[in-house]
C-alpha cells in the first residue's frame, strides 16, 4: 500500500464530514461514534492526529479502558 499524504484539513471539519471521512476508510461505525464524541481540541491538525492514532490502537484492539 503505497502512503501518501492525506489531504489538506479544513478549519474545522463538522462531525458529519468527519465520519464520512472515516466511513469511506472503512472503519467501524462503533469507532466513529466513540471519534465523534470525543471532544476535539482547539487545534484541528492535534485533533487530527491523534483521532487517526485513536483509530490505530482501536484497529489493534488495545482499548486504553
Amino acid at each position: 500500500m503505497v502512503r501518501r499524504p492525506p489531504p489538506p484539513i479544513p478549519p474545522s471539519p463538522s462531525e458529519l464530514e468527519i465520519v464520512a471521512m472515516l466511513r469511506k476508510r472503512g472503519h467501524g461505525a462503533s469507532v466513529v461514534k466513540d471519534t465523534v464524541r470525543r471532544p476535539r481540541l482547539p487545534s484541528h491538525q492535534t485533533s487530527e492526529l491523534k483521532v487517526v492514532e485513536e483509530l490505530r490502537r482501536a484497529k489493534r484492539g488495545g482499548s486504553k479502558r
